[in-house]
């Protein structure tokens, strides 16, 4: 964790030239495969809360993925806005999956290119490069520029409104978290 001094220097050097909407620090949540394996520091940000208020410069929490309620509930009043994009994006690619095997479609090509993108490095906690079918989930969202991928929400879209699926299910976790700090 870093000093607060150190984030009191950071916090009045952006202030100076721009105007942030939040600062990002670390806050000891930390994600690993599709788990939170973090311990969030509470003591830390609370000694943060007077600075973010000097500098109008509220935090924001990365890492915040995969959180529990009572996990989500200890940040009330310490942390204004939360990251938790790699949690939707594998919402996304497990839904991919999910419905290709619904509708019979083969996401094999989609999988192969998440899984040669070795994205999935950098997340994994407890398996290895051996388990490549949770490899290529983790990296999934990384792949959805990928032509494969796009053959494969094609495919999908035949069957329904694919967009209208991954948004009602984003937003089940989007409400999940806000009901819940």
């Amino acid at each position: 964790m870093e000093n607060a001094l150190r984030v009191e220097e950071q916090m009045k050097y952006f202030t100076e030239f721009c105007r942030p909407h939040f600062f990002v620090t670390q806050t000891g949540s930390l994600i690993r495969e599709i788990n939170q394996i973090g311990m969030f520091h509470d003591d830390y940000i609370k000694k943060l809360k007077p600075l973010t208020k000097k500098y109008d410069l509220p935090i924001k929490e990365h890492n915040a993925d995969y959180l529990n309620r009572s996990q989500i509930k200890k940040r009330k009043g310490l942390i204004s806005a939360m990251n938790i994009a790699p949690q939707l994006g594998i919402l996304q690619t497990q839904l991919s999956l999910y419905k290709s095997t619904l509708y019979g479609i083969d996401a094999s090509n989609f999988l192969e290119v998440a899984y040669r993108s070795h994205k999935w490095e950098k997340w994994l906690h407890k398996n290895t490069s051996s388990n490549e079918l949770l490899c290529s989930i983790v990296a999934g969202h990384y792949s959805f520029t990928t032509d494969q991928y796009k053959d494969l929400y094609e495919n999908i879209s035949r069957y329904e409104d694919f967009d209208t699926t991954i948004e009602a299910e984003m937003h089940k976790i989007f409400d999940y978290y806000i009901t819940n700090l």
